[in-house]
């Protein structure tokens, strides 16, 4: 095994090691939710309704003050090490997050400062398919405030599934196109999105597997006439699939929308906010957040 690099098959145990460590120490704290099941357009949504908000509203209103009074503010420089699962390549760090929603919820940051609003490049993905490779699950990336990220540092996140206790493990693939070898794009969905299959080997070479999903990410932004560096975008990446979204603003009303809800599952922060998602839409709110 090369210096820097975490060995295979080795993940799935340091995740259910850090998870239970955090959990002790309380460096984790999971935000209950009650899930909701709502089918529009052919999409069976789910809306996860936030049980208690009250933590991750203290902290996040720390870090504006420290930030309001011109202090620098980055969690993941230095990141805290009871969050820490592995050391994942030279180039990122596999992190546990703090405020978790669904279970498993894992960052995969970069060591060095770099803006979540950069492409995403070959390690990235490297780190992203080998994580994926190992414990499975959905990968995304907000690039941009206006795509619901809410740290200027990248990373890139990996959350287990299934999204919810019921329906199918990702929503989103209710709607899937049938196999090609083309960039195409997701039908039904009444926003600008593209969309790409994957045809790599979980059991390959993890730097040939980075340089396809790459190049197709590459594909998929050259198909929206997108410019990684300067315009928000969503980005999922299952095993067998790749999809991004352009967005025009990070919030409908009140309700933030993040990569996850193009995949099917939107986080509502009372009983108000699911009312609106009943009234207008998920299928609405998805295309008033992203580009038309």
């Amino acid at each position: 095994m090369t210096a820097g690099w975490l060995e295979s098959g080795k993940l799935p145990g340091l995740v259910e090691r850090s998870v239970r460590r955090a959990l002790g120490s309380g460096a984790i704290q999971p935000i209950a939710t009650q899930c909701v099941y709502l089918e529009d357009r052919g999409l069976p949504f789910v809306i996860r309704v936030v049980q208690s908000l009250k933590r991750k509203a203290v902290a996040r209103r720390l870090q504006e003050d420290r930030e309001a009074r011109g202090l620098d503010v980055n969690p993941f420089l230095p990141y805290d090490e009871r969050l820490h699962v592995a050391d994942l390549s030279p180039s990122h760090v596999c992190l546990l997050n703090k405020f978790n929603v669904v279970r498993h919820h894992l960052l995969l940051v970069t060591r060095s400062f770099e803006d979540q609003q950069e492409p995403l490049n070959r390690s990235d993905f490297r780190a992203l398919w080998s994580s994926l490779c190992e414990i499975g699950g959905l990968g995304f990336y907000n690039a941009g405030q206006q795509a619901g990220a809410s740290q200027r540092h990248k990373h890139l996140q990996l959350v287990s599934l299934p999204l919810a206790p019921e329906g199918p493990p990702i929503p989103l693939e209710a709607l899937l196109p049938g196999r090609s070898t083309r960039v195409n794009q997701v039908p039904g969905l009444p926003f600008r999105n593209a969309f790409g299959w994957l045809d790599l080997d979980p059991g390959g070479e993890p730097s040939g597997s980075s340089q396809d999903l790459l190049r197709t990410y590459r594909r998929l932004a050259a198909q929206l006439s997108l410019e990684p560096s300067v315009s928000p975008y969503n980005l999922l990446v299952a095993p067998r699939w790749m999809m991004m979204v352009p967005r025009s603003r990070a919030c409908f009303a009140s309700i933030s929308v993040n990569t996850l809800g193009f995949a099917g599952s939107i986080l509502v922060k009372n009983s108000a906010e699911l009312e609106e998602v009943r009234e207008i839409g998920p299928m609405r709110i998805l295309e008033q957040v992203a580009e038309r």
